[in-house]
């Protein structure tokens, strides 16, 4: 995956910077939960690093950060770790993953250490979802970690499957003739049902803005990696608010068309952002939680 790694690191490097300022973001904005520090429970009494912070932020995507110190006597190579966000109102699930790895960069949100981290030594991770929650987690808890030490040797300890949530893999530009959506902005809230190939088994309009037909199409065709448990792909749903652009705001100050009541406890911002067309034709660049992902054929993210 490492084509949009780099990218995916600035990006959440920025959120932060941007979080760590007082919170001046007007209502309009999806701006759920600013960044919030977390109590962490953590049911692995014999782990050799020690969690000292987590954080937590979602606006049009959502972000992590954890903070840890090596406390074992030996240096370690590799570090994967899991932790799941919760609430009861809404109700919501949210994990993040944190990996870092002295050899290689494993997956779209891993580091590449630069040395073993030694006995004594803090590091500190980031993590990115393309999910979005209505509102700042309640709780948050260590579900999985699998520690590698310099010798070779290994620890693993979880609560739960490593779990991976759809993502995008073949997101072409939409073309869609002119006059097929509205001359003004409009979005839609939609659930895609998603099979262990990664191919839209279902797509269910959830409001009643009346999608064209043509649209539907366009996006029932697309093609995602499937979500997954400890590697193993499995069928999955995606929840999202599809975001067509005609005012050309930027991602980040654009509304989002449906209240907090309405929506699911756990979804993804799709924005549709018009790009230079032929006049018979409305093209849009295809994007995911701010991200581009459209124009490059087949995306991989693993």
């Amino acid at each position: 995956m490492h084509t949009l790694a780099p990218r995916i690191l600035c990006a959440i490097v920025l959120a932060f910077a941007v979080l760590s300022f007082p919170q001046t973001t007007p209502a309009q904005k999806v701006d759920y939960c600013p960044r919030i520090t977390l109590p962490l429970t953590n049911s692995f009494q014999d782990l050799p690093i020690n969690i000292e912070e987590v954080r937590f932020a979602s606006f049009y995507e959502t972000t992590g950060y954890v903070r840890f110190r090596n406390v074992s006597d030996k240096s370690i190579d590799a570090v994967s770790l899991q932790i799941e966000h919760s609430a009861n109102a809404p109700t919501f699930k949210i994990p993040l993953s944190y990996e870092t790895d002295v050899t290689r960069e494993a997956r779209s949100y891993s580091q590449k250490l630069s040395e073993p981290i030694a006995p004594g030594r803090t590091i500190s991770l980031i993590a990115a979802s393309f999910g979005v929650v209505t509102s700042c987690p309640e709780n948050s808890q260590l579900v999985y970690a699998r520690i590698r030490f310099s010798d070779g040797t290994t620890l693993e300890r979880h609560l739960s499957e490593w779990l991976e949530p759809p993502m995008p893999q073949a997101i072409r530009p939409l073309e869609l003739p002119v006059g097929t959506l509205p001359n003004h902005d409009v979005g839609y809230l939609v659930r895609f049902g998603i099979s262990a190939s990664g191919k839209v088994t279902e797509l269910e309009e959830l409001d009643s803005n009346g999608m064209p037909t043509s649209l539907r199409s366009r996006l029932s065709g697309w093609l995602f990696h499937p979500e997954s448990a400890n590697g193993i792909a499995r069928p999955g749903t995606l929840y999202a608010v599809v975001r067509v652009h005609m005012t050309h705001c930027e991602i980040q100050d654009c509304s989002v068309p449906f209240s907090k009541t309405v929506l699911p406890g756990v979804f993804t911002l799709i924005d549709m952002v018009p790009t230079k067309s032929p006049p018979e034709l409305q093209t849009f660049a295809v994007y995911f939680g701010g991200f581009a992902v459209s124009g490059k054929g087949g995306l991989s993210w693993y």
